[in-house]
């Protein structure tokens, strides 16, 4: 499956093709209902959202007892909901499918760091972190599952597993420096986070609106531009050079124990 991820962010050639696919796969499942059809029909690029790997969506869609909506919804009623168009659609249930928040990460824990600064404000204009785990300015802060580490395709646990590698790791580092702080150096998350996005700007991802975006549609802050072996590679041990250790104060011994 990750085999995707190439037509996605290294081999546009492939694009056309993948689109071809999985409309004609639409187009079969969809047979006989154009109504429903130009409903569901993606106006995007593949691969630019969250791609669905699905034999029975598209079918549920068509049962009797479904009804697929796309008009905006206007209010709610004492007895259900109305649509733009007037039209009022009796409710028992109302699951809402809003809230989302996947570009603010750590939200809603505020997490500050040296000089009492907060994290959502340094990432004000998106959020960046080097190998999407570590932040500067926030020694001993270490995040599972953080920006730029999401995929297309593939699967979050190999990532996560490899970020709990690499933050056991981090904390050995720290042991053998003497225990007290470690913090990623700003030059070092400055220069990965611009390669990083180098590398997602030829990406499909910055071509639609996504949560994959800050903003849905600013710079990509949620996805990972490689393979998860890439990724595997990168986190494997710790580079003490690109952090900046401090020792504990005198006063408080560390806690740190490896």
């Amino acid at each position: 499956m990750e085999a995707f991820t190439l037509a996605l962010t290294r081999l546009p050639a492939l694009k056309p093709a993948l689109r071809t696919w999985s409309t004609s796969f639409m187009r079969w499942q969809l047979r006989g209902d154009r109504k429903l059809r130009r409903r569901v029909w993606p106006d995007y690029a593949f691969g630019c959202k969250r791609i669905l790997f699905s034999s029975a969506y598209l079918p549920a869609l068509r049962r009797n007892d479904v009804e697929l909506v796309t008009d905006p919804i206007a209010r709610l009623s004492a007895t259900g909901v109305v649509t733009s168009d007037g039209i009022e659609r009796p409710a028992d249930t109302i699951i809402y499918g809003t809230g989302f928040r996947a570009d603010e990460f750590v939200a809603p824990l505020a997490v500050h760091g040296e000089q009492g600064v907060e994290l959502q404000q340094t990432w004000r204009e998106g959020a960046e972190a080097h190998l999407g785990i570590s932040v500067a300015g926030f020694p001993n802060l270490f995040m599972l599952y953080g920006p730029n580490t999401n995929l297309g395709v593939g699967s979050i646990i190999v990532m996560v597993e490899a970020q709990a590698g690499y933050v056991v790791d981090a904390l050995r580092a720290l042991g053998r420096a003497g225990g007290g702080s470690m913090s990623v150096r700003p030059e070092v998350q400055a220069s990965s986070s611009a390669a990083l996005q180098e590398r997602l700007g030829n990406s499909v991802w910055t071509q639609c609106e996504s949560w994959y975006r800050k903003d849905g549609d600013g710079r990509v802050v949620g996805n990972w531009p490689g393979l998860m072996l890439e990724y595997q590679r990168a986190t494997r041990s710790v580079d003490p050079s690109e952090y900046h250790f401090e020792s504990p104060e005198p006063s408080k011994p560390s806690a740190v124990r490896i």
